[in-house]
């Protein structure tokens, strides 16, 4: 066996290496960087609103009765369009019944105090009837009888593109889709509608 040696030489041991010690008298100045941010200018595209075809708008009224059609709109001003657009539509009255609908009418007549509401007139440049015939009937060609008073054919004509006049008997507007042949009838009130 080999005997184990009895003096071992130590390994040497480092010393820490010491911290840099800054120069005396030297100092560093940082250049400070500016960026300018150049200004942008935008110019906003004007918005037009095309004028309303509608006459004043009247709070709290309701034009009772004589309605052609409804439609949902939760802005009043947009029953003017669709007044506009309605054959024979000359008023509409807005209510904010269901969140909000346009009841759009043939005729401006009685008014009632309502809640709410809110209407205007359309002015009316489109058809019309020529001067009514007395004790002069169309007979046939009936489109659809109306409950009605005699003025009040005109206007009920005017809301159907087909129609192409009335006669009027007995509280009921019979709308024509063709004024054929004239009979003498008493009583019946009848006219033609215009093409302008």
């Amino acid at each position: 066996t080999t005997p184990c040696p009895t003096s071992l030489t130590p390994k040497p041991t480092s010393a820490p290496t010491p911290a840099p010690t800054p120069a005396t008298g030297t100092t560093t100045t940082v250049k400070p960087t500016t960026t300018t941010v150049k200004p942008t200018t935008t110019t906003p595209k004007p918005t037009t609103t095309k004028p309303s075809k509608c006459g004043k708008v009247v709070d709290g009224i309701d034009y009772f009765g004589h309605d052609i059609t409804s439609t949902k709109r939760a802005n009043y001003n947009d029953c003017c369009e669709d007044c506009d657009k309605t054959p024979g539509c000359v008023v509409y009255v807005w209510t904010p019944w269901e969140d909000g609908t346009c009841f759009l009418k043939y005729k401006a007549d009685k008014t009632r105090s309502y809640w709410g509401a809110k209407a205007a007139q359309l002015p009316h440049n489109g058809p019309t009837c020529d001067d009514q015939e007395q004790d002069v009937d169309y007979y046939g060609n009936d489109l659809v009888e109306l409950p009605g008073a005699v003025e009040d054919c005109c206007a009920l004509c005017l809301t159907r593109d087909e129609c192409q006049g009335y006669s009027w008997f007995n509280g009921v507007c019979s709308l024509k889709s063709t004024l054929e042949t004239a009979s003498k009838k008493y009583g019946v009130v009848s006219a033609a509608r215009s093409s302008n």
